[in-house]
């Protein structure tokens, strides 16, 4: 079929690794089967062992009650990235929560410097949600083959928003970041928007 599409070599070795990679470690056909016609409590306890270490390790999740924990995991939605996939695009708005189940993301400034990683149990995104009317601070880019859990800013709004525990800890986190400080005072000033160089720019989903 691809090459009947006429698509590029290098673009049809990366179709082939991704598929290769689901069919390993996230089999999406195994998956809905597995899900399909469980119970609201067999669901929910097949969630919360498949996200047993994210909740057991994120800092904004493991003191999470019992009716909080249950609500993130029927809220989050997997998604599956592929090295160089953009999940987040800078200046864009931004409408969801992301937390690392498999593979790391590399975060940018807009002119393209490496400001951190986020590996499993570790979550980016957060600053657009707790902030008024904030976009993307940063671009974020897989850096390897990555399972994401994805948090909406409605299910944000209705599980975290109302935990100061939770907000505390995000902003605390976000705080430590220098080039994000300003963003928790009167300061709104905002960058320029650049897009960082050499880095490849493949929108894997809308944000």
């Amino acid at each position: 079929a691809m090459e009947a599409l006429g698509l590029p070599l290098d673009l049809q070795e990366r179709i082939i690794r991704y598929h290769a990679y689901i069919q390993r470690h996230h089999n999406v056909e195994m998956y809905d089967s597995l899900l399909q016609g469980l119970s609201r409590d067999l669901l929910v306890e097949l969630k919360r062992f498949m996200f047993g270490r994210l909740l057991n390790e994120s800092p904004i999740l493991k003191d999470l009650g019992e009716d909080q924990t249950t609500k993130v995991v029927q809220a989050f939605g997997e998604i599956v990235v592929s090295p160089g996939d953009t999940v987040i695009a800078y200046g864009q708005p931004g409408d969801a929560l992301f937390f690392v189940v498999k593979g790391q993301c590399d975060v940018y400034d807009p002119k393209g410097t490496l400001l951190a990683s986020r590996k499993a149990g570790d979550y980016f995104g957060e600053v657009a949600l707790i902030v008024p009317d904030q976009p993307r601070t940063a671009w974020v880019i897989a850096k390897t083959f990555c399972v994401l859990a994805r948090l909406d800013r409605a299910s944000f709004d209705d599980i975290l928003g109302g935990l100061p525990q939770a907000r505390r800890t995000m902003v605390s986190e976000a705080k430590k970041q220098p080039r994000l400080r300003h963003l928790f005072d009167d300061d709104k000033d905002s960058e320029p928007d650049e897009r960082p160089p050499g880095q490849t720019q493949r929108v894997s989903m809308l944000h």
